[in-house]
């Protein structure tokens, strides 16, 4: 009997552990995340502005905050009550809580640089170092992130995010307006000051987040990169204020001024200490890109953040025009749509920009996709598409080609070569799936340039064919099947389609799900 018990007992000890892991399981994969090993808590006690009451002068509001450890005992982190700071503490699990200097605070964003002292640098040489990116894909939505948290007793949770797209912000205490991450998830308790990861790499400082509608905007790493910049050359500054305000010194927000050109979304630097922000002299102008509309693709050139100051090597005026040698003055938006008067199609428009407070020259090549195609019908006949449930379908031709550049297969190469592609309206014109926005409704589904065969054991002539196809069978309520070369089936159901087409529209900022098929 006493042997029984003894087994007994012994199956018990050893399934405490898988126990005990089955619970952590349930919990947010914090404990798990080798993301956290480079944040740490950073604490404030700073004075309350405006104090209340007279007896209030003296009292302090405490708050915390995550901290980015970069090495060398330097700090980053984001608390708009650091300006007003009497004390800095910052501290990690294993670690004692150690004081710390104010290098730089920014008024406009709320970012501060902090640094250990010498003596307490050697304590923190083990701890692992946050790593920035260097760059960020704006391209799709729908990747997948990891939002770091601190909660409120001191300890990291990590939740699973999606990225959504860049979304133009604006600083509630000091109006800045700037490019900003949005992304969207389930994340409890989320605030501002947490931090976005991307395959172990810092690309986001969150600024806000909507617990109603699960969606948040986070500081960009380029601004991260920008600021951090700014407090290694500025390393005398305790604190420097970046108020958005006129040049007289009188408080005043800044007017924004949206510029909607087809491609890209525009927002004016109205304040000198807005430019001097972005790196731009006192006497130039110069307009921020706040977003790259997602059809351009990932590699157009220029980035959210990028403030470009000539195009076509005229600089940008203190009125937002162009100086053309032909037609005069032009806005911003009609520079980058058009040379000298005549709608740009293909190619590249040459664009001297100012990124992370460096000039450089890029060159801005429109995506296919790109609004230009949509309202100029002469593009529109050139270069004809279609989107059905996020999947984005165009006609094989020399224009597509040029676009696709290197990256078009050799089957598609070879029947251009071969003269397959005629001009004839209703001729035979090959389809090709060019693309997948990721939507929930098409997920898992992925294509990149690949010839359509059929549509529901169909040979399919043109696109204006496979709209016809595709009518049909919404309208006798059945599901959408492609035949893809090599045999691949590619099927979207029927129920969902019209939501998925509308998310089309707001997701992927796509107002036409098609163009030149009437």
């Amino acid at each position: 009997m006493s042997v029984r018990r003894l087994l007994v007992a012994l199956l018990v000890v050893l399934s405490l552990p898988a126990l005990s892991n089955g619970i952590s399981a349930e919990r947010p994969a914090a404990s798990r995340d080798s993301d956290r090993d480079s944040l740490m808590e950073v604490r404030v006690a700073a004075r309350l502005i405006p104090a209340r009451d007279p007896w209030q002068r003296d009292h302090l509001e405490r708050g915390s905050s995550v901290g980015l450890y970069l090495g060398d005992g330097q700090i980053l982190s984001l608390d708009p009550s650091a300006g007003r700071a009497v004390s800095v503490t910052a501290r990690t699990g294993s670690q004692m809580e150690l004081s710390v200097k104010r290098r730089l605070f920014d008024s406009a964003l709320g970012l501060v640089a902090l640094q250990l002292d010498e003596a307490d640098v050697e304590r923190w040489s083990s701890s692992t170092r946050t790593t920035i990116a260097d760059s960020f894909v704006y391209g799709n939505a729908g990747r997948p992130l990891r939002l770091i948290s601190l909660n409120r007793n001191g300890e990291f949770d990590s939740y699973a995010v999606t990225y959504e797209g860049v979304a133009t912000a604006t600083a509630l205490v000091s109006g800045f307006v700037y490019p900003a991450l949005r992304f969207s998830g389930w994340a409890p308790d989320v605030r501002a000051g947490d931090v976005l990861f991307e395959n172990q790499k810092v690309i986001g400082i969150v600024a806000g987040f909507n617990a109603e509608t699960r969606s948040g905007l986070a500081i960009p790493a380029s601004l991260l990169r920008v600021f951090l910049e700014r407090s290694r050359t500025e390393p005398d500054s305790s604190v420097s204020r970046i108020e958005v305000s006129e040049a007289n010194g009188t408080e005043s927000r800044p007017v924004r001024t949206i510029l909607r050109h087809p491609g890209l979304q525009l927002e004016e630097l109205s304040t000198v200490a807005v430019r001097d922000y972005y790196g731009l002299a006192s006497d130039r102008q110069g307009v921020l890109v706040t977003e790259v509309l997602p059809w351009n693709g990932a590699d157009v050139g220029v980035r959210p953040g990028d403030v470009i100051v000539a195009v076509e090597g005229r600089p940008v005026r203190p009125d937002l025009s162009v100086a053309d040698p032909e037609l005069g003055l032009l806005s911003v938006r009609l520079a980058l749509s058009s040379l000298r008067g005549v709608p740009r199609g293909s190619g590249s428009i040459a664009l001297s920009v100012v990124r992370g407070r460096i000039r450089q020259d890029v060159q801005y090549r429109p995506g296919l996709y790109s609004p230009d195609y949509l309202t100029i019908p002469a593009l529109n006949a050139e270069q004809p598409y279609l989107i059905v449930g996020g999947l984005v379908f165009v006609e094989l031709s020399f224009s597509y080609a040029t676009a696709v550049g290197a990256d078009l297969p050799p089957r598609l190469a070879y029947l251009l070569e071969q003269g397959a592609v005629t001009e004839r309206p209703e001729g035979r014109r090959y389809v090709v799936l060019d693309r997948v926005l990721p939507l929930d409704y098409n997920r898992g589904v992925e294509a990149h340039h690949e010839l359509v065969e059929g549509f529901a054991g169909v040979a399919v002539m043109n696109l204006r064919h496979l709209r016809e196809l595709i009518l049909r069978r919404v309208q006798a309520g059945e599901d959408l099947a492609f035949q893809l070369e090599g045999g691949r089936l590619v099927v979207l159901g029927r129920r969902g389609l019209e939501a998925a087409d509308d998310e089309v529209r707001a997701r992927h900022g796509i107002p036409y799900l098609s163009a030149g098929l009437d």
